[in-house]
């Protein structure tokens, strides 16, 4: 394995590349199916990636790889596609900003499933940390109406969390900030 610390400089750089995909990919999909747009993507790059492997020297037979490799592979690639797929038809009928926060619930789900499957233990600094992140994420949620007030999506981490009182006519409204709105009382 490269470097202790290399591996950070490379999920930052696929951060940034995950951001621009979402807006070029928003921008890109004016007027075209969402799943003809994903067809196109995923050709790109299997020309990009088929291109760098053979230039940096890096290119073998597939098929020499042990069984269990390709079987796995295999099932990555088609969670990919699915993953894609669903991505493009999001970003087709939904706002790229509020897109991209959904489909980042991936990485809790990634801990999540490291737990069940690959039995990786997270510290609890690790796991505080990670419900901590998704605190900060703006999850878009529908409201439910309120007399007094509209409510926007919140962090997760003040889901709960009463934000006053307003009067209308002499009825007061507490907003309280639920996942699916608001509770008026």
């Amino acid at each position: 394995m490269e470097g202790s610390t290399t591996w950070f400089f490379w999920a930052l750089l696929s951060a940034v590349f995950a951001a621009m995909t979402a807006i070029f990919a928003k921008i890109g999909l004016t007027g075209v199916d969402s799943d003809l747009a994903t067809l196109v993507r995923t050709g790109v790059i299997a020309v990009v990636l088929t291109a760098f492997v053979v230039a940096t020297g890096k290119w073998a037979n597939p098929m020499t790889l042990p069984a269990k490799t390709l079987l796995f592979l295999l099932l990555s690639g088609l969670a990919t596609g699915a993953s894609w797929v669903c991505y493009f038809r999001a970003l087709k009928i939904g706002d790229a900003s509020k897109v991209a926060p959904v489909d980042k619930l991936s990485l809790l789900l990634v801990a999540v499933f490291a737990v069940l499957f690959l039995h990786e233990r997270p510290s609890v600094r690790e796991w505080l940390g990670r419900l901590n992140n998704r605190g900060r994420e703006r999850i878009p949620i529908p409201a439910v109406e309120c007399p007094a007030a509209k409510l926007a999506p919140v962090p997760i981490s003040e889901l709960r969390r009463p934000i006053g009182r307003r009067g209308d006519q002499g009825a007061a409204c507490h907003r309280t900030r639920l996942i699916g709105g608001e509770k008026c009382r």
